[in-house]
């Protein structure tokens, strides 16, 4: 099994380039008319987020610069940031031999007890324990990318970081996609 080199704490000094590719998609997400051009132009940058770490690191910048400017909406960029972390967190999930050794337990359980409870028990462990250390590492994520308000509002109040999540979903089907 691999071992992760993953690191939410870890971030790459953006490239420059990979910033103004991933601003001016943004862009083009909050100028688009059609509910279904934006989720398109999106999908082509979460494309990019989910093949580069040094892309992830660059369109979370590129996110933080067009809110700054006033582009998007405060709640349109903490969703744009829980999409780039939920990225994050599945290629974590995906390359880490912890998570990798647990999946194999987790089977292996419920292959030799095969009842329906004994199996939504394991499940709900597991599920469990990568939300305990999903939270733990998105809170590490946001404040070594320089969210740490957001990073405190998720601990502080994670019905509320919720919230603005939900709310920040119009980023992308268009009622008030931009400022």
């Amino acid at each position: 099994m691999p071992t992760t080199q993953l690191d939410p704490t870890r971030v790459a000094a953006p490239n420059a380039k990979l910033v103004q590719f991933a601003q001016r998609l943004l862009e083009r997400v909050v100028a688009a008319s059609d509910t279904e051009v934006r989720w398109y132009l999106f999908d082509t940058l979460l494309d990019r987020v989910k093949r580069s770490l040094a892309y992830t690191d660059a369109a979370f910048a590129a996110a933080q610069a067009l809110r700054d400017s006033n582009v998007i909406e405060p709640a349109g960029a903490v969703w744009v940031f829980d999409t780039f972390w939920n990225v994050w967190k599945v290629r974590f999930q995906d390359t880490d031999a912890e998570v990798q050794r647990e999946k194999v337990r987790l089977k292996a359980r419920c292959r030799k007890n095969p009842s329906r409870s004994d199996v939504e028990a394991s499940l709900a462990a597991y599920e469990a324990l990568l939300d305990r250390v999903g939270w733990e590492m998105m809170i590490e994520f946001y404040r070594a990318r320089g969210e740490a308000g957001l990073a405190d509002l998720a601990l502080s109040d994670p019905e509320g970081y919720a919230s603005v999540c939900m709310e920040g979903f119009s980023f992308i089907d268009g009622k008030g996609a931009g400022a």
